[in-house]
């Protein structure tokens, strides 16, 4: 994604490469007097992954994978074990979510024909 970056006099920031045939130490030249938009003022900027803005479904996918034990117990219709809790929180995150308590509910009942 680039940029351009527009003074106060509403000008733009442009950068000029050095010239190849100086001898000198080679230097940028940075002015901020540019009228229209080009190459010289078009500015790519990196960042590391971590300052890069976030989505906000990526927010609310995480907020949806947080389920209380409160919440998982009343959807499961009685008391849960730690282990019955792990299990249905790991699959609420994998996508199982549905089918993992249906097992819960299906094992909890009793049917001498299933």
């Amino acid at each position: 994604m680039t940029f351009q970056i527009q003074t106060s006099q509403d000008r733009f920031l442009s950068v000029k490469p050095p010239t190849s045939s100086s001898k000198t130490k080679t230097q940028w030249e940075l002015r901020g007097d540019a009228d229209t938009v080009s190459e010289e003022t078009t500015v790519r900027i990196r960042m590391q992954a971590r300052f890069k803005p976030k989505l906000k479904a990526a927010k609310e996918e995480k907020a949806r994978e947080k389920i209380s034990r409160k919440e998982l117990e009343s959807a499961a219709g009685r008391r849960l074990e730690d282990d019955e809790v792990k299990r249905l929180k790991r699959a609420r995150r994998d996508g199982d979510y549905h089918e993992q308590l249906l097992m819960l509910k299906a094992k909890s009942k009793h049917d001498k024909y299933s």
